[in-house]
C-alpha cells in the first residue's frame, strides 16, 4: 500500500492517484465516473481512428491516439479522455488537439458530455 506524501487538495490531485486504466474525467474541479462506452460507439470511433490514422499517415502530418488517453488543460483544473486525439507534428510535445464523439440520441450521458465536457473543450479552442 502506497503511503501519500501530501492530501490532494483538489479533485485533479485525486485524478492523478487513481490506478491506470480508471473510467472517470475531471471536469472544473469535479470527478466525473464514467461507464464504459456502447459498442456501437467503439465501433464508430474505431472506424473513424482508421481514416484518420491512414490520412495524418498519408500525409505525415501528426498522429492518432484512442482513449483511454489522458489530456490535462490546467488552467481549468481539468483532465479528459477524448475518444480521439490527433497530435500535429508541430504540437507532438503538447496534447491540445481533441476530437469527441457527440451522441445524436439524447441520454444521461450525452447530456454530460454535452452540458459538461464540451464547454471545457471550447475553453481550449480544442
Amino acid at each position: 500500500m502506497e503511503v501519500l506524501d501530501q492530501i490532494p487538495k483538489t479533485a485533479l490531485d485525486v485524478f492523478r492517484l487513481l490506478p491506470e486504466g480508471t473510467l472517470c474525467e475531471v471536469i472544473d474541479n469535479i470527478l466525473y465516473m464514467s461507464p464504459a462506452p456502447k459498442y456501437t460507439h467503439q465501433r464508430l470511433v474505431l472506424l473513424l481512428a482508421k481514416k484518420l490514422s491512414n490520412h495524418t499517415e498519408t500525409f505525415s502530418s501528426g498522429e492518432v491516439f484512442i482513449s483511454p488517453v489522458d489530456v490535462y488543460f490546467e488552467d481549468l483544473s481539468s483532465a479528459v479522455q477524448p475518444d480521439l486525439l490527433y497530435v500535429s507534428n508541430e504540437n507532438m510535445g503538447i496534447m491540445h488537439e481533441g476530437l469527441h464523439l457527440w451522441s445524436t440520441r439524447f441520454s444521461d450521458r450525452s447530456t454530460f458530455y454535452r452540458q459538461k465536457k464540451r464547454p471545457c473543450y471550447k475553453k481550449e479552442f480544442v
